[in-house]
């Protein structure tokens, strides 16, 4: 093995195709046999079993040839030649091949043509196993619902892949229904006191199979919308702890009075049902009424006032020209 710390390798070098470039500092550790005449044996016996391998193999040369040497290998993957040509290597550039494995088993000969001079090398091996799942892809309508809820409220959680599949890495507040072959469904979905903010997100409308909803303890606006009260298999909906404000739809109070549906919504002081709703208007009129008749009273009262005020007046300086009258007769 050969560590050549001082160089760089694909300086200024474009990426391959969809593949980053390997870092300069993994590419300038080569393997070389110590014998020239040697080739180069791996062997990978997988610990788990995949259904498929993905080999990448990185090569890149790091000596400067000689005018009468020759590196010049071929690859062959598991007894199968993997290269067209014998690969030549240029100096500090970077060459990659890829092979797809479908055995369970991986084994890499790296073996010098016989006008080459010097042994073959390679720089980085990557390995890939994957495996085919059984079960199918979340129904994509829930994929599309889910994720515009993610987006709406940016929830940090770690919600990557498939919602429900596979089932160990099943996202955090989800569950699913597996139905034999059929696309899993999102069914459950918490998100209690997760910051959320804004209004009741109308991507929720779309989990057409949920049948339990946790929205409580966050910091939600605006009214309960019309299409909760038609996800028919809603059997729990959790709404307390928010700023809801409005009427409650009145489905929704239905269904909770005749037991279909687990409905909390306290905690939202601005929330109230068809008669609560009612018994509060009823109120703000009252008081509006009073406050108006009381405004119409004082106003008559200043109204009353100033008119007696002025006929005081008229009264007072109607005296003050009889006497002045009368005074001036006198003394004529």
């Amino acid at each position: 093995m050969i560590d050549n710390i001082s160089l760089t390798i694909d300086q200024g070098a474009p990426s391959f195709n969809f593949l980053p470039l390997p870092p300069s500092t993994v590419m300038r550790i080569t393997s070389i046999p110590a014998n020239a005449s040697d080739n180069i044996e791996f062997h990978f016996i997988p610990k788990y079993n995949a259904s498929r391998y993905y080999v990448y193999l990185y090569f890149a040369e790091i000596q400067k040839l000689e005018a009468n040497q020759i590196r010049e290998f071929n690859i062959f993957v598991n007894g199968k030649l993997l290269n067209n040509e014998p690969l030549i290597l240029v100096y500090l550039q970077s060459l990659y091949h890829i092979s797809v494995i479908d055995e369970n088993k991986l084994e890499l000969w790296f073996n010098k043509t016989s006008r080459s001079t010097l042994p073959p090398l390679f720089n980085v091996i990557e390995i890939y196993m994957a495996n085919d799942f059984l079960q199918s892809e979340t129904y994509q309508t829930d994929i599309d619902a889910i994720l515009n809820v993610k987006s709406i409220y940016e929830i940090k959680r770690n919600w990557q892949g498939d919602p429900c599949t596979p089932v160990s890495y099943l996202w955090k507040g989800l569950n699913c229904s597996y139905a034999g072959s059929s696309s899993p469904r999102i069914i459950y979905l918490n998100l209690t006191s997760s910051g959320l903010i804004g209004n009741i997100a109308p991507a929720i409308s779309n989990l057409r199979s949920i049948e339990y909803l946790d929205l409580s303890n966050n910091s939600l606006t605006g009214a309960v919308p019309d299409f909760l009260s038609q996800l028919r298999f809603l059997r729990v909906l959790n709404l307390e702890g928010n700023q809801l404000s409005g009427a409650i739809p009145i489905q929704l109070l239905v269904r909770s009075e005749n037991g279909a549906l687990k409905f909390n919504f306290g905690g939202n002081p601005n929330l109230c049902s068809s008669g609560s709703c009612n018994k509060m208007n009823k109120v703000v009129v009252s008081l509006v009424a009073s406050l108006g008749g009381a405004f119409m009273i004082l106003a008559v009262a200043t109204i009353s006032l100033r008119i007696h005020y002025k006929r005081h007046q008229v009264s007072h300086n109607v005296s003050k020209l009889g006497a002045y009258s009368r005074i001036k007769q006198e003394l004529e």
